[in-house]
């Protein structure tokens, strides 16, 4: 994996907890990865990347290490969501998915996907039974398609218990040069019953 050179093989670094099939086996290699990457982010010196942080941070994840995770991402001086998700992963392991569902909304930014962080919130929201807020904040953002018919079955499916003329109209009012007008409302806070 470390000498892929393009990165064909990231997907298995971002899943190497799983692949070591043991919770012990994944310790080990938190163990032996977790310096690596605790020193290359907090060395005061911008620029240095280390190419098993995704692997480090999922073998935490699989060893149930959820506040050395948090603590390691805390060192990270940027905000990147393809780091903080295994973070979102961690909270809601730990049973905290109000602080899940705010530590993914800190993780918007400049150059963040802000569709896999709604999806990620709105899985959390759909999770806990929450289904109006879920579509009103996210639902329509998180749905994805590579046309606008696609974009409808999909958010029609995530939500069968809402109108397919309210989803198409909703959908119809948010067009595409025009996100930030639309009905969602990111900056609402939540309605979470354990919030």
């Amino acid at each position: 994996m470390e000498e892929d050179g393009v990165d064909y093989l990231a997907p298995v670094g971002d899943r190497w907890g799983e692949v070591c099939g043991s919770v012990d086996t994944a310790n080990q290699w938190a163990e032996e990865l977790m310096p690596t990457l605790r020193s290359c982010w907090a060395d005061p010196n911008p620029g240095n990347y280390f190419h098993g942080a995704t692997a480090c941070l999922s073998c935490l994840l699989v060893a149930e290490c959820y506040q050395d995770l948090l603590d390691l991402l805390a060192l990270d001086r940027k905000p990147f969501w393809y780091y903080r998700r295994y973070g979102v992963e961690a909270l809601l392991a730990m049973g905290k998915k109000s602080e899940a569902l705010q530590y993914a909304e800190a993780s918007r930014g400049l150059n963040q996907p802000d569709s896999a962080i709604d999806q990620a919130c709105e899985e959390i929201l759909i999770s806990s039974g929450l289904h109006a807020e879920a579509y009103r904040r996210y639902g329509l953002r998180a749905a994805q398609g590579n046309s606008y018919i696609s974009r409808f079955r999909t958010a029609a499916k995530r939500y069968p218990m809402r109108d397919a003329s309210e989803i198409l109209a909703d959908l119809i009012a948010m067009t595409p040069g025009d996100l930030q007008s639309s009905a969602i409302d990111h900056t609402k806070e939540t309605s979470l019953p354990w919030a």
